[in-house]
């Protein structure tokens, strides 16, 4: 409540207290700010105010302003959505969801982005009485403002050509001088070339050796499994090819090897999780409704290998279960933090043929998912053959945790069939 207010209002100065006895301990503050940007960087912090878009114009007869994120920057739940109308907080609505189909095909479903809107127009357009608390409106019958809306965050998000990119001190230009306790980060950003850098940088020449990468043969040769598999190779780097005796087998590997995962953390349900300990603990920083839902599952996270303790609004990750053998960033971990506590909080998935119990379900098949192969990922015929090994090993290994399918068959007689070679 007070992250929505705290945006609505950044010239207002709000802090939160927790009253033990006679002490008070200060859980939140956001600072009176000049721009809404600042409060922004006070209430959501900086790796999420970096990657946002300023949108402003008109949805129809209302004025819009505010930012939106950059559709790689989303979330499994619309916790960090803030609309407000004419002043007032509203919570999920129509506006919410018109701000969503802005993002058209460029947001996969069951994904939400972020964003902080304001909208200003006369109250005589909106019928607040549709709610006791009246957190939900109305619109005028005929108001085209769902629709301009939506068209505007489509215009502005087709007009952005790079990522936003936030420094201090460009940040300062805007009037907004970011808190002391937040670190400023640079973010990823691909800016192209400019004509003079283009007659500077030498001209290089792509060739078919280069593509093929002649040192790394195992992409081109075929690997024996074991007697009747045979690994070929990987195919839009999602799928693997292995042949199996008379059948063409097409693998899904992020599927596969989260099966494979899974399976391991099942055998070690009854004992502690080998992991791996970190020199310097990673930090990640969390909302204070993700840090209240972190603590309730920590125990369930250190008994599969993670080990993690909480401080004021951070999360520090000490260690990781050997099997989540992933990259280990600090955007991957926060990607399956964001992820657990969403399913953890909203998840009406049932246990089926499981050995653990909702909670160990709920997290282990996340840890099984993010330490996965994933899509998109180019790995050689050794690591599928691996995956494939270790998947012919599991108790159930043609579904993954969540009930996709890890394997698809395609017989010698059905593509006889297609070729139109049935009896030859």
């Amino acid at each position: 409540l007070l992250n929505h207010v705290g945006l609505i209002h950044p010239e207002i100065h709000f802090s939160l207290f927790e009253k033990k006895g006679q002490k008070l301990t200060k859980i939140m503050e956001s600072p009176s700010r000049k721009t809404l940007l600042a409060s922004i960087f006070d209430i959501l912090g900086n790796e999420i105010a970096s990657q946002l878009i300023s949108i402003e114009g008109m949805a129809g007869r209302w004025k819009v302003e505010g930012f939106i994120s950059v559709p790689s920057l989303i979330r499994k739940d619309r916790n960090h959505q803030f609309v407000s109308v004419n002043g007032r907080m509203v919570r999920v609505s129509p506006l919410n969801k018109a701000i969503e189909e802005g993002y058209g095909p460029r947001l996969l479903k069951g994904n939400y982005p972020i964003f902080i809107i304001r909208l200003e127009g006369e109250n005589s357009w909106i019928d607040y009485n549709v709610h006791p608390q009246k957190i939900e409106i109305r619109f005028e019958s005929g108001d085209s403002v769902l629709e301009e809306l939506s068209k505007l965050v489509a215009n502005t998000l087709q007009s952005q050509a790079t990522l936003p990119h936030l420094t201090e001190s460009n940040a300062k230009k805007v009037g907004q001088t970011p808190p002391s306790n937040i670190q400023m980060e640079s973010a990823p950003i691909a800016v192209a070339p400019t004509e003079e850098e283009n007659e500077k940088q030498p001209f290089i020449q792509t060739t078919l050796s280069s593509i093929i990468e002649p040192e790394r043969e195992d992409y081109k040769v075929s690997i024996q499994v074991k007697e009747g598999y045979r690994v070929l190779g990987q195919i839009m780097k999602k799928f693997g090819l292995v042949e199996k005796d008379e059948e063409l087998w097409l693998i899904d590997l992020h599927a596969a090897d989260e099966r494979v995962k899974f399976e391991q953390f099942a055998k070690s349900k009854d004992k502690l999780v080998m992991n791996q300990r970190f020199l310097e603990p990673i930090k990640v920083k969390l909302s204070l409704n993700d840090l209240a839902l972190l603590k309730e599952f920590a125990g369930t996270l250190k008994q599969f290998g993670m080990e993690i303790s909480l401080t004021g609004e951070f999360v520090f990750i000490h260690s990781l279960p050997v099997y989540f053998d992933q990259e280990i960033t600090k955007e991957a971990i926060r990607n399956f933090l964001h992820d657990v506590i969403s399913f953890y909080s909203s998840s009406s998935e049932k246990v089926v043929s499981s050995p653990f119990n909702d909670l160990e379900y709920k997290v282990v098949s996340r840890l099984a998912c993010h330490g996965s192969v994933r899509a998109g990922t180019f790995i050689t015929n050794s690591k599928i053959a691996e995956i494939l090994s270790n998947l012919l090993k599991c108790g159930d290994p043609w579904t993954c945790a969540h009930g996709r399918p890890t394997v698809i068959r395609l017989e010698k007689q059905t593509m006889e069939k297609w070729f139109k070679r049935v009896g030859q």
